[in-house]
């Protein structure tokens, strides 16, 4: 060491050791375009997540509905809707939503439209029934047939 107290550097011995300011640039450039290649995969993995979970509740909400209008309308004919019906005798079709005036419910953010087709003129019959669910951006998330049993 000289005289004064500060270091010599010379060209036997070497600097210390470290990272120089343009390496750290030239790191943080590399990271960058890595987190630009990675940022779409997880943007578009948010969203089929979001889109997944959305159907599931639709596809829920549909099962619920379908089951309610099954209790309601049962095709079992040893099935007693109600204890003033006789075993076996279901619903008339007066009671189901037409195309006219569909059934909307919301369930969380989700609606819920029964529509059933024209009523027979001939009895015993069936109805054809449409329960669609869509989002608040009328996007369909569920869909779902059935046909119901009438009497009268």
């Amino acid at each position: 060491m000289p005289a004064n107290g500060t270091r010599s550097f010379d060209a036997e011995r070497p600097m210390e050791q470290g990272f120089s300011l343009v390496e750290i640039v030239v790191a943080m450039l590399l990271f960058a375009v890595i987190a630009l290649g990675v940022l779409p995969l997880l943007i578009s993995g948010t969203q089929l997540t979001v889109s997944n979970s959305e159907s599931v509740r639709g596809k829920a909400a549909v099962q619920q509905k379908l089951s309610a209008i099954q209790r309601y309308y049962p095709t079992d004919q040893t099935v007693q809707v109600e204890t003033s019906r006789p075993v076996g005798q279901t619903r008339d079709c007066s009671a189901l939503p037409t195309a006219a005036a569909p059934l909307k419910e919301t369930v969380g953010d989700l609606t819920v439209t029964t529509v059933a087709g024209a009523c027979p003129t001939a009895f015993p019959a069936t109805v054809p029934v449409q329960v669609t669910v869509t989002n608040r951006g009328e996007t369909v998330v569920a869909l779902a047939n059935t046909s119901v049993r009438v009497t009268q």
